[in-house]
């Protein structure tokens, strides 16, 4: 059962990381406090976009390590 816990949690990382790669104008707004209104800095948005790449490759990579069973990624060793 953890198994699919993590491995469904990997495949929500990855959507979450598309979104933010793909969108990071619209995560970056949504990430902001009600009222704010500023307009959006390339700061912002090159560092959503980095995010998200990151989040895409370590979900990728973890979803890749359970469904293989590379060592590290056993279930209840200690």
């Amino acid at each position: 059962m953890d198994r699919l816990i993590f491995e469904c949690v990997a495949v929500a990382g990855i959507g979450g990381g598309l979104c933010m790669a793909a969108r990071p104008a619209w995560v970056a707004m949504k990430n902001r406090d009600d009222g704010d209104n500023r307009p959006l800095t390339v700061g912002e948005i090159s560092t959503m976009r980095v995010a998200g790449a990151f989040l895409v490759a370590g979900s990728c990579y973890g979803l890749y390590a359970m469904l293989t069973g590379m060592p590290g990624a056993e279930f209840g060793a200690p």
